[in-house]
């Protein structure tokens, strides 16, 4: 792993359009086009909690994809290799771990329907692939991470995550937190 922003990288056109095409993507993505998707069902704002959870949810799963870059960096030999299995892993492990656990144990309900798949095609997948190369063409694992923080706290705060201490929200007159 290298420097935040490795001084070599630092000169090369590709490594600042990489750069900023993963945070142009997080940036519209995550804080215009996701929350269109997204329905609060009333949640109050609450930015220290959604903020802070959004900060470590985004540092957990971006440090779980660094830690996953690097066993595939030393099984597979092609870039772009590495690339295509991580966006794969990622991309399975999040359409079970969402639907199956965290969207109903941890996450209040905030998906509209039918806006799942534009979610997925113009937001998830374009920070995986774009992230991911990255990534692997660069070894600048803390800017990974800090993007998937930026993106998680786009989500937590557009869905109005709530504070433990709030009271739930009715929803048809059943309690909607989590």
């Amino acid at each position: 792993m290298t420097p935040m922003i490795p001084k070599m990288a630092s000169m090369e056109s590709l490594f600042w359009v990489l750069f900023g095409a993963m945070f142009l993507i997080v940036g519209v993505g995550y804080w215009v086009i996701w929350p269109m998707g997204t329905e609060t069902h009333g949640r109050r704002r609450s930015l220290p909690a959604s903020v802070s959870f959004g900060v470590l949810w985004g540092a957990s799963e971006g440090v779980l994809y660094v830690a996953l870059w690097s066993v595939l960096r030393d099984l597979v030999s092609s870039d772009w290799m590495v690339v295509a299995a991580g966006y794969l892993v990622v991309s399975v492990f999040k359409a079970l771990w969402h639907p199956l656990f965290w969207d109903v144990r941890v996450s209040p309900i905030h998906n509209i329907e039918s806006w799942n798949v534009t979610k997925i095609l113009v937001v998830h997948t374009p920070n995986l692939l774009v992230s991911f190369t990255f990534l692997t063409l660069y070894e600048a694992g803390g800017v990974f991470v800090l993007a998937q923080i930026v993106a998680v706290v786009g989500s937590t705060v557009f869905m109005r995550f709530p504070s433990p201490f709030d009271e739930p929200t009715m929803l048809d007159g059943t309690p909607i937190q989590a």
